[in-house]
């Protein structure tokens, strides 16, 4: 197989159409190798010729090439073919600190773009990582940042495992480690770059200065991974706009550990041991803001980190993902409730699993999961006796919620 050098040397005009030539060769013959050398060979030849910045162009003319290979579109070898193109360019695209998740769309939050001036990163501000780092800006993604603060607040080393600094130009590149999700480890590669809104403020997460940290690093590599993976499933946007439209905490776990995590109602009593565990978990309001029994403020569907529970004072204490700018006066979003409070005002709780089951068992446990927070809360309104027939799942497994937080709210009341 000649190299894309030789390619570009012997057909100066058009060496695409020799590299088309070699890729078709290759996937007739059924040489599974051959054909993941042949697709990077055809990439160097097109980005020689094409430039650079044409990843979309490139899929696109490697898929006509591939049927024009002259087999049926149904044949095997041609669906391998397209597999192993699927492959290299999610990996090519993980794997290039330069390669950018896309911008959330204006109208569904802060209108974004990118720096422009220096990048500054300040990785580890105190050596470490800490809660504290996290502070939720103008993306809409709680139940992410109560999570990494969460693995922050019970692992901190294994935290900062997770990245390493892979070149210190402007903009700064690292490696993040990951998982996907049927728990094979990767390496997503992100750069330093980070998202302001239209008055120069911050959208991502930052420290209490307004500095990208090490959380930053991780919000930008999980909109990436969720750029080919599509974990957020409550939009059809990914990237950015995917990760700021909502999610499960137990997807950030699970990409960032490889553990699984379990949603339940919420349990003082399990959160003790999962915080005595080091074991991050973190807790999801109900609609409607409300108040601790001392008149602090908890916002309705909201996220929050569980930083410990204590069963000698009856008390757990939680971390808002604002943070700085979380109005109950202390200055990292921290409050303090009584059990009670904590049953009352939060409706689910995810919390890392102690062992991860079997791959082959995972994917009949994560239907169970995307349906527990309705089930729990479904049978919370049952035992009052409220009204639940318009709250329904569909085949997929997610919620049709028509009706569901009108019961919610009566439940509250009822409480």
């Amino acid at each position: 197989m000649r190299t894309s050098s030789e390619l570009i040397r012997d057909n100066i005009l058009n060496p695409t159409q020799d590299a088309d030539q070699q890729l078709q060769e290759a996937i007739r013959s059924g040489d599974q190798a051959a054909v993941d050398q042949a697709i990077e060979i055809n990439r160097e030849v097109y980005e020689h010729q094409y430039g650079k910045d044409n990843l979309g162009q490139w899929k696109d003319h490697v898929k006509w090439s591939i049927s024009e290979s002259g087999l049926a579109q149904d044949d095997a070898k041609v669906a391998t073919a397209n597999s192993e193109l699927d492959e290299f360019i999610n990996t090519d695209y993980l794997q290039d600190p330069m390669s950018e998740p896309p911008i959330p769309p204006s109208g569904g939050g802060a209108e974004s773009h990118w720096n422009t001036t220096p990048t500054k990163v300040d990785l580890f501000p105190d050596g470490t990582v800490s809660p504290n780092d996290v502070n939720q800006h103008g993306l809409g993604n709680c139940y992410f940042d109560a999570t990494i603060a969460g693995m922050a607040a019970q692992n901190p080393e294994a935290v900062k495992g997770m990245i390493t600094q892979t070149g210190t130009g402007d903009p700064p590149t690292y490696n993040v480690k990951m998982f996907d999700p049927s728990g094979k480890p990767i390496e997503v590669a992100v750069n330093g770059r980070t998202l302001y809104d239209k008055n120069g403020k911050t959208t991502n997460n930052a420290d209490e200065q307004g500095m990208p940290t090490w959380a930053t690093i991780l919000e930008k590599a999980y909109a990436k991974y969720n750029q080919i993976y599509g974990v957020v499933s409550t939009t059809n946007d990914k990237g950015y706009g995917g990760t700021a439209a909502g999610g499960w905490p137990r997807d950030v776990m699970k990409a960032f550990t490889g553990k699984t995590a379990s949603a339940g109602a919420p349990d003082p009593a399990a959160a003790a041991q999962a915080t005595s565990d080091k074991r991050p978990i973190v807790a999801y309001t109900w609609e409607k803001t409300t108040t601790t029994s001392d008149g602090k403020t908890i916002f309705g569907g909201h996220a929050y980190t569980v930083i410990s529970a204590d069963p000698e004072k009856q008390t757990v204490t939680v971390r808002n993902p604002w943070g700085i700018s979380d109005p109950n006066g202390d200055p990292n979003g921290y409050v303090t409730m009584s059990y009670e409070d904590y049953k009352r005002i939060f409706a689910n709780q995810d919390t890392q699993d102690k062992e991860t089951p079997p791959v082959s068992s995972q994917t009949e446990q994560n239907k169970e999961s995307s349906l527990v927070n309705f089930e729990t809360a479904t049978e919370r309104l049952k035992k009052l006796n409220l009204d639940t027939s318009n709250s329904k799942t569909n085949s997929n497994n997610s919620i049709n919620m028509d009706g569901f937080f009108a019961g919610l709210d009566r439940l509250k009341k009822a409480q």
